[in-house]
Parts: structure tokens; sequence; C-alpha cells
């Protein structure tokens, strides 16, 4: 059974990196203690990353993209699952949306819609939530919310969020499109 993770710890980490080579960028003519300091930092942001995206692979993250086999699934084994922060535990199941389902345009315009709804958030180097409220403003006729059962979930790799718009561009599904919600 999955676990659920409330805090996105990959992207904390990478957040901390990108923001660590920034600063190098754009102060490359500082040497000495600092640079040492710096490489030192990158190694543990980078080891951090690392070691956190190997566990988000193998649970769930609160509004992280996931790849999961589900196995009690009645089209998509494999779905493609942005997961919404509004679990509730005691009905042991997780609010997500198949990105199969909607075609790749529409793919594309959710993600662009998380992104900008969680813009400050993820200006400031945390993560994005996804609540239903958010979900609710997407301009689709049909929006593909699923309830996951946790015991039925087995995550196969956590997606990171700078990888959503290639994803959703290079995703292919035979359930693209496909209605019964």
């Amino acid at each position: 059974m999955a676990i659920i993770l409330k805090s996105n710890l990959y992207e904390l980490a990478a957040s901390r990196l990108e923001r660590l080579n920034l600063v190098e960028r754009s102060d490359v003519r500082k040497l000495g203690e600092a640079s040492d300091t710096r490489a030192s930092l990158r190694e543990k942001f980078t080891a951090d990353a690392e070691k956190f995206r190997a566990f988000q692979d193998k649970n769930v993250v609160l509004g992280g993209m996931h790849r999961i086999r589900y196995k009690e699934f009645k089209h998509d084994r494999e779905p493609l699952a942005i997961f919404l922060n509004d679990f509730k535990p005691k009905i042991d199941a997780v609010p997500a949306i198949n990105l199969h389902y909607l075609v790749k345009q529409e793919a594309i315009a959710a993600i662009k819609i998380i992104k900008r709804f969680n813009a400050p958030r993820l200006g400031r180097g945390f993560p994005p939530a996804l609540i239903w409220e958010m979900v609710d403003k997407f301009p689709f006729k049909y929006i593909p919310y699923r309830l996951y059962k946790l015991e039925a979930i087995r995550p196969l790799e956590y997606i990171p969020v700078a990888d959503w718009e290639e994803i959703a561009q290079t995703e292919i599904s035979k359930w693209q499109g496909f209605r019964d919600f």
C-alpha cells in the first residue's frame, strides 16, 4: 500500500539546489572559502534531491504528479495522476486528476492552470498544491476526477514539476480523450 506524503521534499531540495546555482552564476568572481562551501552545499542538495526523489517514487505526494499502477482499474491500469491535497484519511482513498483522460491540449492547459494558481508558492521554492477549488476552474466540460483506493495504488514514478509540461506533451495513452465521467 502506498504511503501518502503531505510534504514534497524532492521539490524543496531541488529548489534549494536551483537557488544555489543561480547565486553561483551571478557571483562567479568570488573564489576561496565561499566556493568550497557552495560546492559542499551543492553536493548535499544534490544528494538530498536524489534521495527524496527515490523515496517519492515509492509513495504518493499530495500535489504531485505520479505514474501509478492501479489494481482496481476500470479502464486505465497505469494512470498519470496529479493528486489533490484534499486527502481525508478516514476514507482510505486519495483524489486525483487522471491526465490520460484529457487530450494533450487539455492536459497542458490543466498543468498551466495549476502552475498559475501556484505561482507564489513555486516562486518561493515550494511545491504546488492542488485543491478542488482549482480543479473546478478548469475550462473543460469534463474533469477526469478520480478517487484512488490507497491499498490498490502502486506508485511507479514521481514526476518533478519542472517536467510536467513536457510529459503532458509527449505522453501517449490509448485513454486520451476517453469520457466516462
